[in-house]
């Protein structure tokens, strides 16, 4: 009972909170063709894995990885899907593969092919001095893990070619509009149909609004704060 009525009582401190949490569930239920009360149980189910990710970090500076909420709808995303091959720009500590390959490893399939450039910054931002990349990725979850160090321009294409076809792609890696939109093309090609294009830090540039545009009608996209996702309708 005393759960409850705190419950209640922060929910009618903090109204946008709970607003905010619909249109999460509503979205996602949408693009996904899948029911709410799924869409809930797995945005519940990360709230562990969220847990377990932040006492890993807690002595370290932010190191540029997505927030909590943003993080709970990749990994609901990986959840209802299911794919079974996932590419990604931009790895970091290691937060958001760690994400994905918990859901991966939840749904019993998938395997997640990462690229990043192995950047630091001088401030320990992205990459702690001593840190490799992806060093918080659990050593159990890194049989589904594959890392390619380089530039998304030189190794992505080449990569996705000896995939064929994928079922999710996902970038953080340089948010310029040059570097999304040759990666959002470059994906495009091999995303298979129903498959979806993620991308962070949509904010910072026209990249992901330009590119919905120009695949009207071959596309359906929803933004989650400042992360869109984008679902292939056709070619």
């Amino acid at each position: 009972m005393g759960s409850l009525l705190f419950n209640l009582k922060y929910v009618a401190k903090h109204p946008e909170f709970v607003l905010q949490y619909l249109a999460r569930v509503n979205s996602l239920s949408s693009l996904m063709g899948e029911k709410r009360l799924c869409v809930k149980n797995y945005l519940k189910e990360y709230t562990k894995i969220n847990a377990d990710i932040e006492l890993k970090l807690k002595k370290l500076p932010y190191l540029g990885y997505m927030n909590k909420r943003k993080n709970e709808v990749l990994y609901a995303l990986v959840r209802i899907s299911k794919p079974e091959i996932v590419v990604e720009t931009g790895v970091g500590a290691g937060v958001s593969s760690t994400i994905i390959l918990r859901a991966m490893e939840l749904n019993g399939v998938g395997r997640l092919y990462s690229i990043d450039a192995g950047l630091r910054c001088f401030d320990g931002i992205i990459l702690p001095p001593n840190k490799p990349i992806g060093f918080i990725i659990p050593q159990n979850l890194k049989g589904r893990w594959k890392l390619i160090v380089g530039y998304s321009k030189d190794v992505l294409e080449p990569l996705l070619k000896e995939l064929n076809q994928i079922d999710l792609f996902f970038h953080d890696s340089e948010h310029s509009y040059e570097n999304m939109m040759y990666e959002y093309e470059t994906a495009w090609k091999y995303l298979k149909k129903g498959g979806y294009l993620v991308s962070d830090n949509i904010e910072w540039n026209n990249a992901f609004g330009e590119f919905i545009k120009a695949k009207s009608g071959k596309v359906i996209g929803k933004r989650f704060y400042s992360l869109g996702i984008m679902r292939k309708l056709k070619d």
